[in-house]
């Protein structure tokens, strides 16, 4: 039974573009330090405008201007900035999410979302070895399974680099398919399609467990069907072509799809204003308003009182001791979650 939320992605802007590889110029020096729906609705890929070009080789990037870093050079997380920038600047769309065996790119904003909080969160060279090891270990887990055509290789090496503290924008891309592959193992349906908030809570509430440090900081939020997180002052959107302000990301706007927290009880927190209707005969991702969900199980309909309503649901990150994560402990969480939302016991309550 997977895990039930819904949206759709926001049609993009412009038709989603890849850099072009060109003759290499220079090295750069790195960046030295500064002095959807849960079932709760499902996050489905944007429509697509064009096809992107087929992935170039990423050894043969364009040579960068005086203000670019190129791809293959590694930066200096000690820095405020190099992790700001990183963050800010890694796109979901790129050579690694473009390349036609992968294809991806539309919809991997919840495992970007994640790295980037990682990044932002590395603080400390030991706060980035924690952080790239919980990933690492999460996809050890039951049921994670990483796309064929990914070289597993590069991977490796794009996790070392972070745990060393300096990765690059090219291990960055690796690492957003790494931990989209970890938040799609709470798909029990093995749809390929965007995280939603149960999805992309239990990948949170797995990287805490195994270590990473995620804390109240840290806020990720879906609005127009695509994930950003907020670290502190510093928002990171990983598709330009979605415009995502402040008041976007607050449950009283329309396209605000939910949201994942990490409380100071140290309990992962999603909440999502829509569910899917398991039940519906001609369409399979049919969402239940609140409204909708009541009648449906008989229960007091909402006060129209303008103010929003949806589900909450709660992860309590299972212990690394032992062997509770590779059984699925969070995946059982939400399983036990997604029952008695079926079973109508879970009735919508207001989202402040």
């Amino acid at each position: 039974m997977p895990p039930p939320v819904s949206s759709a992605r926001a049609k993009p802007v412009v038709a989603p573009k890849v850099a072009q590889p060109a003759v290499a110029g220079p090295p750069v020096a790195a960046e030295a330090p500064a002095t959807g729906s849960w079932q709760p609705g499902a996050a489905k890929p944007r429509p697509r405008v064009q096809q992107p070009p087929a992935r170039p080789a990423i050894t043969e990037q364009r040579a960068p201007t005086s203000a670019e870093i190129a791809p293959e050079v590694r930066r200096d997380l000690s820095s405020f900035e190099a992790r700001k920038r990183l963050a800010t600047e890694a796109s979901q769309v790129n050579p690694i999410s473009a390349d036609p065996k992968l294809n991806n790119f539309d919809r991997i904003c919840g495992g970007a979302a994640a790295v980037n909080a990682l990044i932002l969160n590395s603080t400390t060279p030991e706060a980035a070895k924690q952080n790239a090891e919980a990933l690492r270990s999460s996809l050890g887990a039951a049921q994670v399974k990483l796309p064929d055509a990914l070289d597993k290789k590069a991977l490796e090496a794009a996790i070392d680099h972070f745990a060393a503290g300096s990765p690059s924008m090219n291990d960055v891309f690796l690492l957003q398919q790494a931990a989209y592959a970890v938040g799609r193992r709470y798909d029990e349906a093995n749809v390929d399609e965007g995280l939603n908030p149960a999805q992309l809570g239990g990948l949170v509430a797995d990287l805490k467990a195994r270590g990473a440090t995620l804390d109240p900081n840290t806020i990720f939020s879906q609005s127009k069907a695509h994930w950003t997180v907020t670290v502190g002052d510093v928002t990171a959107n990983s598709d330009a072509n979605v415009t995502i302000d402040s008041a976007s990301r607050s449950p009283a706007n329309k396209g605000w799809g939910g949201d994942v927290v990490i409380r100071r009880d140290g309990i992962v927190e999603g909440r999502t204003p829509t569910v899917k209707d398991p039940d519906s005969k001609t369409d399979p991702k049919a969402d239940l308003t609140p409204a909708a969900y009541c009648k449906k199980h008989g229960l007091e309909a909402p006060k129209a009182d303008g103010v929003r309503r949806g589900w909450t649901f709660e992860l309590a990150p299972a212990s690394t001791t032992g062997d509770l994560l590779t059984k699925g402990d969070h995946l059982q969480q939400l399983r036990r979650e997604t029952t008695k939302l079926v079973n109508g016991q879970k009735p919508p309550t207001t989202l402040r």
